[in-house]
């Protein structure tokens, strides 16, 4: 019931439990759980206060109402006859949680605070049952968490919630490695204290090293060994000249790095040269320059370890480091592959160690501050989305993590780390130059994690070796362009015919007029100074076709190709008098009907079709029948209806170019250039560089030039050459950096 003072219980239902009689069999228990369950937000602890009752029901046949059964009823009915007033809470106001745990048993009240009075909201009681009595307090307090949550859903949703408790919960929530089991905690109702346990002697790897100087190179050999007895053996190379001292100082600088890759803590290293480890120590002085900078790196990286021990050892004890050194002063590698082989070209003392450091915020630092001291933002938004954000992530030594369903847990990778991880797994030494997919899978199932994993699809986009081996696009990067010419013979296309190419043009200019456009492939006869001079006469534009690109070339191409189809099947193995049957086979093509006109080529010229030989031999029905001034009249009228026939076949034309275009667009995928833009050329049109299955697919790198007409470009080197002739955007590919 709601009313000015807050939310009161039902009179009628509290009236009915002061009412009732001790329980004298087992359904008597059930009525009185059932009644107080209806009641169960405004009792305190009701799991404590049900715990007798529950014990009854268990006893189905052999009942018993137990004094201590009777106890609880008494303090129930007293504690029902003053129950408690809850209140209601305003909208947005914080809402705080006090949590404790008894042995079998959980309680948690919901308050909110009021002038400073604290009033309740609500109450949740749980009783622990089989496995949950084992629990720990640290875990018990944990469940009721969880058992709050879940109950109070919506005042948890519409509020900022604050648990209030002497338990360390945050640590235990955030950290995989927190457990109730080893940390001394107490609850509200009962404390539990661990036994102290003795402190383990600490575990030392052991590092052996030693790296001897000769004339003909030097070598380093190292043997890493943990306290369960895995062993790491390693030879350096040093491809420079040194001396006995610096090779050793080479070898223990080498050895350290090693240590650390591993992630060792404590370490004891092991080594036969009695100057270095003892100038180590303090006990020798460093007074040359050299083995002052070597000393400077070394302590520098034993600082690093949380325990670090340099000893002197003979040279007895010392044998496989000195074994594996003398291996790797060889200039060829002979170690075994269970050794690993490293060359050094330049000194410790001389490498630069650059480590670029990215100090951009990112919003993983938000989370880890939160995790770390529970830092909020003051807009209640803002802090309400972190911390549903937070739930995903953990802190392990002070390491943030993302849970995950593929393994336990992802390390997270700031945008600098997540570049150097899909470096080294797309192209480092384990790499094979994987797609974006596959990439940030593969990196992902290593254990990493990075906020935007689209960085996985432009690094393979941005890769050198992958864009020049990427396979060819055989998808039409534009929409097929289709080429009419209103005016015949106005436009013509040209391929050479070797010796006839200076003298055909003139002919065809006297026999079908001069025209306006003529589109070529790059053949040089028709770059020549005889032919420029006769387009520049006759005012005839050029037009040559982009390189490696016949389609724009296309109705020539088609006509050239039966032409030599025609060719072949006269001349077979006489080759060389190919020019005699040239034009017979001109004149069949001109007099065969094509389907995409429906008409002959010579009629289309001439408006009458050409009288073949066949006629003539076995005297067709208009030859019979040929009048030379009834022919010449209806030659002239033919010419008259000769518009008529061109409309006729221009529309077949249209027609059946609208067919293609559309089947042909269907598989489109555009692709254009800008001024400026960097791109490769398919090797197969560029015909240069190496070819076989090894080789790359495109080469270059070239830039836009200009734009010369559509889908076709001019191209130069990057030092401003320019690449003669235009190319077609089929055999160019955008080049990403």
């Amino acid at each position: 019931m709601v009313s000015k003072r807050g939310i009161e219980a039902n009179p009628d239902k509290i009236k009915a439990i002061l009412d009732m009689e001790p329980p004298k069999n087992v359904r008597d228990v059930q009525k009185l759980t059932g009644r107080i369950a209806a009641l169960e937000r405004f009792v305190s602890k009701s799991g404590d206060k049900c715990l007798p009752f529950f014990r009854a029901l268990k006893k189905v046949k052999n009942f018993e109402w137990t004094s201590e059964s009777q106890v609880a009823f008494d303090e129930l009915k007293k504690y029902m006859a003053e129950p408690h007033l809850l209140s209601k809470p305003i909208e947005c106001e914080i809402l705080y949680v006090y949590l404790a745990v008894s042995k079998q048993a959980l309680s948690a009240v919901l308050v909110r605070e009021e002038l400073k009075i604290q009033k309740p909201v609500y109450y949740v009681g749980k009783v622990l049952h089989r496995a949950e009595l084992n629990y720990s307090v640290i875990e018990k307090f944990a469940l009721v968490i969880i058992t709050a949550s879940r109950k109070l859903r919506p005042y948890f949703q519409s509020h900022k919630i604050e648990f209030l408790t002497d338990q360390p919960l945050r640590n235990v929530i955030h950290s995989p490695k927190a457990s109730g089991s080893n940390q001394e905690v107490g609850g509200q109702e009962d404390k539990v204290e661990e036994p102290t346990k003795e402190e383990k002697p600490k575990e030392y790897w052991l590092l052996f090293f030693d790296g001897p100087s000769k004339t003909k190179g030097s070598g380093a050999g190292l043997v890493l060994q943990s306290p369960d007895g895995f062993t790491v053996e390693y030879a350096i190379k040093l491809d420079f000249p040194t001396t006995n001292n610096e090779v050793e100082y080479e070898a223990l600088i080498a050895g350290l790095g090693l240590a650390r890759t591993l992630r060792v803590k404590n370490l004891k290293v092991c080594g036969d040269s009695k100057l270095v480890v003892f100038q180590v120590n303090g006990e020798f002085e460093a007074r040359e320059e050299t083995m002052l900078k070597y000393l400077r790196i070394v302590k520098a990286q034993m600082e690093l370890f949380e325990e670090c021990l340099v000893e002197y050892v003979p040279r007895e004890e010392n044998t496989k480091a000195d074994t594996l050194s003398q291996f790797a002063s060889y200039d060829a590698e002979v170690c075994s592959g269970s050794v690993y082989y490293q060359v050094l070209r330049t000194p410790s003392i001389d490498a630069k160690l650059i480590a670029p450091i990215d100090t951009r915020a990112t919003w993983m630092d938000e989370i880890k501050l939160y995790l770390e001291n529970g830092h909020l933002s003051p807009n209640a938004d803002e802090a309400r989305r972190l911390q549903v954000r937070a739930l995903k992530y953990v802190l392990i030594e002070g390491i943030l993590y993302r849970k995950s369903f593929v393994i336990p847990y992802l390390r997270f990778l700031r945008p600098d780390e997540a570049r150097e991880a899909l470096r080294e797994v797309h192209e480092g030494v384990c790499g094979q130059h994987l797609g974006g997919r596959a990439l940030a899978h593969k990196v992902t199932r290593l254990g990493f994690y990075w906020p935007d994993m689209k960085h996985a699809q432009d690094y393979m986009k941005k890769c050198d070796r992958c864009q020049r081996f990427a396979p060819i696009v055989r998808q039409p990067p534009e929409m097929l362009t289709s080429i009419n010419t209103p005016i015949p013979f106005a436009m013509w296309g040209w391929i050479s015919l070797d010796r006839f190419h200076s003298l055909v043009p003139k002919r065809n200019s006297c026999w079908y007029g001069i025209p306006r456009v003529m589109v070529t492939d790059n053949g040089t006869q028709f770059n020549s100074a005889e032919f420029k001079s006769y387009y520049e006469d006759y005012l005839i534009e050029l037009r040559f076709t982009s390189a490696a690109h016949p389609q724009a070339n296309g109705q020539a191409e088609v006509a050239n190709r039966i032409i030599l189809d025609g060719l072949k099947k006269r001349v077979e193995k006489a080759q060389g008098s190919w020019a005699d049957e040239l034009l017979p086979i001109l004149w069949a093509y001109r007099t065969t009907c094509k389907v995409s006109t429906g008409a002959t080529p010579f009629q289309l010229a001439y408006g009458a079709e050409a009288v073949v030989p066949l006629e003539i031999t076995h005297t067709s029905s208009r030859v019979q029948q040929y009048e030379p001034e009834a022919n010449e009249e209806g030659m002239q009228l033919a010419l008259d209806m000769i518009d008529e026939i061109r409309d006729e076949a221009h529309a077949k034309i249209v027609e059946n170019q609208k067919r293609a275009s559309y089947y042909y667009n269907l598989r489109v995928k555009e692709r254009y250039f800008r001024e400026g833009d960097l791109v490769l050329k398919k090797i197969e049109a560029s015909r240069v560089g190496s070819k076989g299955k090894m080789a790359p697919n495109w080469e270059g790198l070239y830039q836009v030039k200009t734009v010369t007409g559509h889908g076709s470009y001019k191209l130069q080197t990057l030092e401003g050459i320019e690449v003669p002739r235009s190319w077609h955007v089929t055999n160019l590919k955008i080049y990403y950096i």
